[in-house]
Order: structure tokens, then sequence, then C-alpha cells
């Protein structure tokens, strides 16, 4: 039972805290409202799961046993993320397209394809599925359970988000609050990216 707490506050404490994917979902959620954010998370959510489940079937002891192949994961994903957030300066102020049918299933399958670009994702998958192994705990947990733990957490996380975007949206009746929440948005995604690159 420590064990399952552990990992639940890990798992939250990490969805929970500000980072590409809030980021991403934050700001669909100012432009279309919660419902324009459901694709995106599911994509996020379903990525982040096939994560847990290659880490569990021994991409965290290949990892673990070549550090270069680590560092390289990590500075690709930070390089990408100063990417995001670069762009995301860049186009500050531009309002997102309206979603169709058609692109929530695109947006869903490039949010699932971002995960494993995600070295924040990366972290939290390789280190929840370290810790349950060092913790010893069953099985079950570290399968079925540990991913039905994994995706109601950053579900619920994730929704707090898109709740604060529509929030946001309210508050944010013009331009210049627009101008500035992207550019805000955009220098968190440099900050985290960062703060990955500072352990190197």
């Amino acid at each position: 039972m420590d064990a399952f707490a552990s990992i639940a506050m890990l798992i939250f404490v990490s969805a929970a805290t500000p980072g590409p994917n809030n980021v991403v979902v934050l700001r669909k959620a100012v432009s279309g409202g919660v419902r324009s954010v459901l694709p995106a998370l599911a994509g996020i959510v379903l990525g982040g799961i096939a994560m847990l489940v290659l880490a569990q079937v021994g991409l965290a002891t290949v990892l673990a046993s070549n550090p270069r192949l680590h560092t390289a994961m990590v500075l690709a994903g930070a390089a990408y993320l100063v990417w995001m957030g670069v762009v995301l300066i860049a186009r500050a102020g531009t309002a997102m397209p309206a979603h169709t049918g058609e692109s929530d299933a695109r947006g869903a399958i490039a949010m699932f394809g971002f995960q494993f670009t995600n070295p924040k994702a990366w972290t939290l998958a390789l280190t929840v599925v370290g810790a349950s192994q060092a913790m010893a705990v069953p099985s079950a947990m570290t399968s079925a359970g540990l991913l039905l733990m994994f995706a109601v957490i950053s579900s619920a996380c994730l929704m707090a988000w898109a709740l604060l975007g529509t929030y946001a949206r309210r508050v944010l009746t013009d331009a210049t609050g627009l101008l500035r929440l992207d550019r805000a948005m955009g220098v968190l995604l440099v900050a985290s990216a960062t703060a990955l690159l500072f352990p190197l």
C-alpha cells in the first residue's frame, strides 16, 4: 500500500506540474473550450500508457545500461521543447483553427506521437517503472494496475489544466491577453527544456 501511494504521488506530481502536455492542453482549451481538448487528452494518456508498457518490457533496463542513449533522448526531447516554445512565442496571439472530426483524430494521433519526443513523459515512465521494481511491488501492480492508475491520475490532471484554460478564455477577452499567455507558455516550454538539461 505504501508503494502504491508513493507511485501514485509520483505520477500526480509529474502530471500536475507545468510541462509541455499541460501547456498544449491549456492553449487548446483557451481557443476551443474543454471539448476541443478531449482528442489531445486521449492521445497524451494513450501515449503515456504505451511508454509505460515499453518501460515495463525492458526499455528502462536498456537506457540504464546505455547512458549515452538516455542522454541523446533527453537532448532530442529538450531541443524539441525549445522549438515548440520558440514557435509559440513567434506565433503568440494567433487563434487556433476550428476543430473538425477529422482534425480531432489527427490531433489525437499527433499527441500520441508527441509523447515519444517528450522528455518529461519519458522521465516519468522510466521513474515509475524503476520505482515499482525497486519497491518490489507485486506483478499486478506493475502491469494493469499501474497502467490504470496512470490513466486516471493523468486524465484528471490534464482535465484540471483544460478547466484552467476555459477560465483563462473568459478572462482573456482581448488580443493582448492572449498574446501574453502565448508568450508565457512559450517561455515555460523553453524553461522546461532547460530544467531537463540542467542535470546533464
